[in-house]
């Protein structure tokens, strides 16, 4: 049994023995960094090296790389839980960032089928762009 941390410490003891932390320690260290800082998305790829069949590990670093950029970084982990609406709705992101709005609107409206808020925001959004 470990007692849990505080964001302080969670953040020493990622650097020194991240076993001992939980996924949502994790997450918390993660969100006491800047979402485009090197260490945010550190967190995340430590997470789903220590936890790699848990599908939140998974979209988190998934999200990270989509944050900084690395959308085939992200294709290519979310390619291992591919049948989740949040990957749906991710997939629908790099659609949008890589100009495909049709591939996108696809990937969200098979999200929001399924109850994914985020997509049905998503989807909104990416409509609005195309009014403008």
């Amino acid at each position: 049994n470990v007692r849990p941390f505080d964001v302080k410490e969670a953040r020493e003891i990622l650097k020194t023995n991240p076993k001992l932390l939980n996924l949502n320690e994790m997450y918390h260290v993660a969100q006491s960094y800047s979402a485009d800082s090197k260490e945010f998305k550190e967190v995340f790829d430590i997470a789903v090296r220590l936890y790699p069949e848990s599908e939140i590990a998974i979209l988190n670093s998934a999200s990270a790389d989509i944050e900084n950029g690395n959308l085939d970084g992200a294709i290519e982990r979310m390619n291992r839980i591919a049948d989740n609406p949040k990957v749906w709705n991710n997939f629908g992101v790099i659609s949008a960032l890589k100009g495909d709005k049709t591939k996108a609107k696809e990937y969200f409206t098979k999200a929001i089928s399924k109850g994914d808020n985020d997509a049905l925001f998503n989807l909104s959004e990416l409509n609005k762009s195309g009014e403008q």
